[in-house]
């Protein structure tokens, strides 16, 4: 079932209910712009590709993956099913199985609110139970995913949070002439089943610094960053392109972006999530326990604009 938000402006928001809450389409219109809605968001251009890549969907209880569903927490082991198109690993949750259910749609004259809630029952390789709320806020130029989780077993549980979207913007039909821009000093280390070793080398002097904006090119990235925000502001993580520039916005729970291209090159996933790959198994690097009763919450938000920044030879000739 989808649920859609519309603004007078013509910014949209799709959501897929049956889907944990995926964000199927995403319309937006920047500030001052007379262009009206442009879209941002990439699904996939099948039902088939949208599912490999997990276009626009929360990643619950876990993000990325974990290397052949095997974690330990708290002394004990745990296998959870590989759902791997193309391995053997446990890849990004299981919420996206999960129907939520909206509770209401929120109008007023600055924006407009939907509200979802939805539970993840104990299952194989996971026996935490989870209550969850997505709150998705559309304006004209912005949409803020506001996602919580909270733990109603009886037992300290491990979760970690995201979501994946891919982006693009309407002057690039490839992301490589577009430019990014990572406010992060150093990145996770993999190795070559993309697994963090535990390193995190400085991106000084490396092809890893996107402190400043930097084009993208012919760059295959599947990677991790710490962001470097604070706990107050936050950090963003910015597309850029000749007219425009999309901007990702994280709070202190999202601390990490994973970004990944994938092989059509059409767009590219930033994903605010709290932790790199392997989280259960490296909770130190951001799958904190969450107490029974408590919760866990991250929010993020994307927000289009014009572009402010001077045009490199490389993006004027795009």
């Amino acid at each position: 079932m989808i649920r859609r938000l519309e603004r007078p402006s013509g910014a949209r928001l799709s959501v897929d209910l049956s889907r944990g809450g995926a964000v199927r389409d995403l319309r937006l219109v920047p500030e001052g712009s007379r262009e009206g809605a442009l879209a941002v968001l990439d699904d996939g251009s099948s039902s088939e590709e949208s599912a490999r890549w997990f276009c626009g969907r929360l990643l619950v209880p876990f993000n990325d993956r974990i290397p052949r569903g095997e974690y330990r927490w708290q002394g004990r082991f745990f296998q959870l099913p590989p759902n791997d198109p193309d391995g053997t690993d446990a890849i990004h949750g299981f919420l996206y199985e999960t129907p939520l259910k909206a509770l209401k749609i929120q109008e007023c004259s600055r924006e407009s609110v939907l509200f979802l809630e939805g539970a993840l029952e104990p299952r194989e390789g996971y026996p935490f139970p989870l209550f969850l709320e997505v709150t998705y806020t559309l304006r004209d130029d912005s949409l803020l995913v506001d996602l919580l989780v909270k733990n109603t077993g009886p037992e300290t549980a491990p979760v970690a949070l995201g979501w994946h979207p891919y982006f693009s913007l309407p002057e690039a039909d490839r992301v490589d002439r577009l430019a990014l821009e990572i406010p992060a000093p150093c990145y996770y280390q993999v190795d070559r089943d993309l697994i963090p070793t535990g390193e995190t080398p400085s991106v000084e002097g490396s092809p890893r610094d996107f402190r400043t904006p930097r084009l993208i090119g012919d760059d295959e990235i599947d990677l991790a960053w710490p962001l470097d925000g604070s706990p107050r502001d936050g950090s963003r993580v910015v597309l850029h392109g000749v007219r425009h520039r999309l901007e990702l916005w994280c709070d202190d729970a999202f601390g990490t972006v994973q970004v990944f291209i994938p092989p059509h090159r059409r767009s590219i996933a930033l994903e605010p999530v709290t932790g790199p790959a392997d989280a259960f198994n490296r909770p130190v690097a951001g799958s904190p326990g969450v107490l029974p009763g408590a919760f866990l919450r991250g929010r993020a938000r994307v927000r289009l604009r014009p572009s402010t920044q001077e045009q490199t030879p490389a993006m004027a000739r795009s």
